[in-house]
């Protein structure tokens, strides 16, 4: 559970902020629509990948590299954020890398496959989902006192230090095998 809500504040923290960052600094609706197509499109390679990867590597050490391009990325944004808003480019092409680590999402269903047997593994994949959303009603107003505080960058440095908590937090999930099927 903490480490699906350590996850998403660091997904919200960028995917939910990013928007409202660049709206605020002068991009269209239509710049915006765009930028969100191109990153979700790489987020969905990233997903896509992370299976294949975590076959051949494991788990946890791909969670951990996902998590690394997610932070590195969101660094790199966060540091160059003047620069970079001014070039629409750049920016989606920043955040598209930044987005493919995001791919970790796919660890999710594996891990409670892991540790759960099948007759509790969609209550306990949606209780840890849904009990880790509610932790943003304290992540993303921080979030939002951060951003009104008048840094823009402070959200995105918010949602790279969650992604390398995630990095370690992945460490103190049990690495089970998939459960036998209960066919009683």
């Amino acid at each position: 559970w903490v480490l699906v809500a350590v996850h998403l504040a660091a997904f919200w923290s960028s995917y939910s902020w990013m928007p409202r960052i660049l709206l605020g600094r002068g991009w269209t609706m239509h710049e915006l629509g765009w930028y969100q197509i191109t990153v979700a499109a790489v987020q969905l390679l990233g997903n896509v990948s992370f299976g294949f990867f975590a076959d051949r590597f494991g788990r946890r050490p791909v969670f951990v590299a996902y998590c690394a391009v997610f932070t590195v990325g969101l660094l790199a944004i966060a540091l160059n954020l003047d620069t970079l808003v001014t070039n629409g480019v750049r920016i989606t092409a920043a955040m598209a890398f930044t987005a493919f680590g995001l791919g970790t999402w796919s660890a999710f269903g594996p891990l409670f496959a892991a540790n759960y047997p099948e007759r509790l593994r969609a209550m306990a994949s949606s209780g840890i989902y849904n009990l880790g959303r509610t932790q943003q009603l304290i992540v993303q107003p921080v979030a939002g006192m951060i951003r009104a505080g008048g840094s823009d960058a402070g959200v995105l440095l918010l949602g790279a230090s969650m992604a390398v908590l995630s990095a370690v937090l992945v460490f103190a999930v049990p690495q089970g095998k998939p459960q036998a099927r209960d066919l009683t």
